[in-house]
């Protein structure tokens, strides 16, 4: 039996959704899923959204698109009714969600007529409410996770920092699926980085950019001088705590450049290659989360949601007013659990996280969890060392002016 004949049936013995006599081309779907259900389902030379017509069939009949739509809302919402939601002196316990939220909730562009006809066909007497498998009480994978880690944040934060892993469960939370305790949440974030493969395998004979600034007298020569500072007095980064060094590069040297040098002065620009494969978790390369449309992978596609919500809090900027050591804490503890206990499922250890640059739009960094220079020297080959003298903005201005004032109008510009 076709796709359509399903979803024909499926139609009449479930909701009452207002059919239509139109047609709608892919374009107007707007969706991957939907484009794809369209193509497979085209009857019509015309779409009536777009009024675009041609010679064979482009458009499949709107019921049959609508009834995806709603199979999706479904998904997260329904009637309260529906959801066991509690009816407390004549009214239902949550207010009802606006049909325009609900449909907004998955909107992924579409017109507006298209819009304003699947809000139509919906029953405007339903009382929407949000469920997971039909409970209104439980949250969805990706709250699941997002909580967990909201919790963690908060525990790391301003509670437990170094017995994390010890802490007891909540005992008003304990026994429900979505509830991570905040001891399992590393282990929960290893799991999830495993499953939507988040290993990443940077082969040998990459080549990497490391820099440091210097003062007009200081020469930088060799890998130590390049490399990480001396246990104990590196101050806290992104990753590492303060006292304990990690190795930070880029895979291009204008990154590492903008990671370091904010201002005029001289620097060395290191050039590394590393001598074997480097297991690296990945927070460039995320997974492209499935489309709303595809229910079967809804608990994939909100676990993704949440990678991604991840990576915007490890590499959201932090500004240097004296609280960074502290806005770093979740990242540092994220970084020692990956360097010390995790294993992949190969039982291979983790060397280290690639991020996206947040001085640099489109730029990579490494952070590889070592601290000591005599290690790094095993893993990594310094193919050579430049040294880059920074000009004065204000010896610039000087020559120009001179160069202006000599040639007059040939030289045209501002200062």
């Amino acid at each position: 039996m076709s796709y359509h004949s399903d979803l024909q049936i499926s139609m009449n013995e479930g909701p009452n959704l207002l059919e239509r006599e139109t047609f709608v081309c892919g374009s107007c779907t707007v969706d991957k899923a939907l484009q794809v259900l369209v193509l497979k389902n085209v009857e019509s030379n015309k779409c009536n959204y777009c009024d675009e017509e041609v010679d064979e069939p482009i458009a499949a009949p709107f019921n049959l698109v609508m009834a995806k739509i709603f199979e999706t809302i479904s998904t997260k919402y329904a009637d309260a009714q529906e959801t066991n939601l509690p009816w407390v002196e004549g009214e239902w316990l949550n207010e009802e969600i606006s049909i325009f939220d609900v449909v907004g909730d998955f909107d992924p562009g579409w017109n507006n007529e298209f819009l304003n006809h699947v809000i139509d066909s919906l029953d405007g007497s339903t009382h929407w409410a949000e469920h997971v498998d039909g409970d209104w009480v439980s949250l969805d994978p990706s709250d699941t996770l997002s909580y967990g880690w909201a919790n963690f944040k908060e525990q790391v934060l301003t509670k437990t920092r170094y017995l994390v892993q010890s802490e007891p469960d909540d005992k008003y939370e304990i026994g429900r699926p979505d509830y991570i305790p905040i001891s399992s949440m590393l282990d929960a974030l290893g799991d999830t980085f495993s499953k939507y493969g988040l290993i990443h395998h940077q082969p040998k004979h990459s080549h990497f950019f490391r820099v440091r600034a210097a003062s007009s007298e200081q020469t930088f020569s060799d890998f130590c001088e390049l490399g990480v500072p001396p246990i104990g007095i590196a101050s806290g980064g992104r990753m590492n705590p303060p006292g304990i060094s990690y190795f930070y590069i880029a895979l291009d040297e204008v990154t590492a450049v903008k990671e370091v040098i904010s201002q005029n002065t001289k620097y060395f620009v290191g050039n590394f290659s590393n001598k074997d494969n480097l297991n690296l978790i990945d927070f460039v390369n995320l997974p492209e989360p499935p489309s709303s449309f595809e229910p079967e992978r809804y608990n994939e596609r909100h676990c993704i949601y949440f990678l991604y919500q991840l990576k915007r809090d490890l590499v959201k900027p932090v500004s240097k007013d004296g609280m960074e050591h502290i806005d770093y804490i979740p990242t540092q503890v994220i970084s020692e659990y990956f360097r010390y206990r995790y294993k992949d499922v190969d039982g291979k250890g983790i060397d280290g996280f690639i991020y996206p640059s947040v001085k640099n739009e489109g730029g990579i960094n490494i952070v590889l969890f070592d601290s000591d220079n005599e290690s790094l020297q095993k893993k990594f080959d310094l193919i050579r060392i430049k040294e880059v003298a920074q000009v004065k903005t204000g010896v610039l201005k000087y020559w120009y002016n001179l160069i202006k004032k000599s040639f007059g109008s040939q030289v045209k510009g501002k200062n």
